[in-house]
């Protein structure tokens, strides 16, 4: 009897367990064919409702909403707080190249940085004073006559207005003072205008390692008979290394409205001008530059000439440059006193 209640109460026990694990079994949605996430469809207790089997699921939105790379979602953590807002990250915009606006910036004070034309409504006042000494012993004209000629001592000055920072205008009158001893010499009637006129100049490119510049000018070229002179010039400017910059330039030149005995002819001239900015005030340079007109390009003239310039923070420079006209002898086709001068000058910004 014992023995049949033990036998008794362990199949009840396991009828029990078999039972809780079918309910486990369906609430997982692994038994009676129900889907997972449905209630228990089995017995029920006495007094105990039933579920609504046909109920909606919780919609999504009921669900606190978090950001995921960028976007809302649902948060499928209901019990944790919803992430921040990603804050965006605003990227500067590059700067604008620096566009010079002061006079300083614009016309620095060491020469090899200046653009080839000055700032817009600024002048350029120069005054110069040239010295000029025949070459030494007998001087002969083309056709072989013998003449003399003498030293002479002219004051002049010059001036460009900057109409912008591309153009500029220039006048220039080299002989308003003339001094010598005996004549002829250049104060006589045959040169004292010469070099007078206008000029013109207009920057073709202006960027800091080459500029490019065109420049115009009608001038004197005889005082008597009086001879203009038509000049174009192409002026290029290479910069290295802020310290160093060539000058190379093309012109050419023609006088018109002469007489048959001035036998005006197309000229040609290079420049080559080395300027080296030894200190910020202080500039040194050195020019070759070979002329010849147009029936004689292959037995061309070269005039040298090198000098000094001292610039100060006022807007003011002084330069002194001495130079020969010809360096090798003057020659058969050249019609003006061979021989070499010496050039003081000084220069306003304003």
């Amino acid at each position: 009897m014992g023995g049949v209640r033990v036998l008794m109460a362990m199949l009840a026990a396991g009828i029990t367990y078999l039972g809780s694990s079918s309910r486990v079994a369906a609430a997982a949605g692994v038994a009676d064919g129900s889907r997972p996430g449905e209630p228990y469809p089995g017995p029920f207790c006495e007094g105990e409702a039933e579920p609504n089997r046909s109920a909606a699921p919780v919609p999504s939105s009921a669900l606190p909403l978090v950001a995921v790379d960028g976007a809302v979602s649902p948060s499928p953590f209901p019990w944790a707080p919803p992430l921040p807002e990603p804050i965006p990250v605003k990227v500067a915009p590059p700067e604008p190249p620096h566009v010079p606006t002061t006079f300083e910036e614009k016309w620095p004070v060491e020469y090899v940085l200046r653009p080839q034309t000055i700032p817009q409504g600024s002048l350029r006042p120069i005054i110069t004073a040239n010295y000029f000494q025949p070459q030494a012993g007998p001087l002969y004209t083309p056709g072989g006559n013998p003449y003399t000629f003498h030293p002479s001592l002219t004051v002049g000055a010059s001036t460009t207005y900057g109409a912008t920072d591309w153009l500029q205008l220039g006048v220039s009158v080299p002989r308003l003072l003339c001094f010598d001893g005996p004549e002829p010499s250049g104060c006589n009637d045959l040169n004292r205008a010469n070099g007078t006129g206008l000029s013109l100049a207009f920057a073709l490119v202006r960027t800091r390692p080459f500029q490019l510049a065109m420049f115009t000018a009608f001038s004197v070229w005889r005082s008597d008979p009086l001879t203009l002179e038509w000049t174009v010039r192409l002026r290029g400017k290479f910069l290295f290394g802020d310290v160093v910059a060539l000058e190379l330039e093309a012109a050419a030149s023609r006088p018109f409205d002469a007489t048959a005995a001035a036998h005006p002819y197309l000229q040609f001239t290079g420049v080559s001008d080395l300027n080296v900015q030894l200190t910020r005030h202080l500039l040194a340079f050195a020019d070759v530059d070979p002329y010849a007109p147009a029936g004689h390009l292959d037995d061309p003239a070269v005039e040298g000439l090198a000098g000094l310039t001292w610039t100060f923070e006022n807007r003011v420079d002084v330069g002194l440059r001495a130079g020969v006209y010809d360096l090798f002898g003057n020659r058969s086709w050249q019609n003006s006193v061979p021989g070499s001068f010496y050039l003081f000058t000084l220069g306003f910004f304003l």
